[in-house]
């Protein structure tokens, strides 16, 4: 009589390392609502997609002068509890595609 074997995955340890870098990378269907500030124009946006270190905003009226590289300020109107309703926070633009920006929040460093 053979002793039954478990199959390797149920072997693994558990490596919480693996575990944080996939929250990291993991991105968050959002929907929140705000405002854009950049060289003295707000503009209305839809912060809808979002991770650790970025987002993807898509603004309510085309503009222009967009471009990547620009630091932007965002204030949110921010669905969860915090110590006052908006969330104010910088941002650097790193792609723009129509009404569509990308934005890298500026507090995270990249690696």
């Amino acid at each position: 009589m053979q002793a039954e074997t478990l199959d390797d995955t149920s072997m693994r340890p558990y490596n919480s390392s693996n575990m944080l870098e996939r929250r990291l990378h993991h991105r968050q269907k959002t929907m929140v609502k705000g405002k854009m500030m950049i060289d003295g124009c707000q503009f209305r946006i839809e912060m809808r997609d979002m991770s650790k270190g970025g987002a993807k905003l898509m603004l309510f009226s085309a503009c222009g002068f967009l471009k990547a590289g620009k630091l932007v300020e965002l204030c949110l109107m921010w669905p969860y509890k915090t110590s006052s309703n908006d969330l104010c926070v910088k941002a650097t633009i790193v792609r723009v595609n129509k009404q569509e920006v990308g934005i890298h929040f500026s507090h995270v460093a990249t690696s």
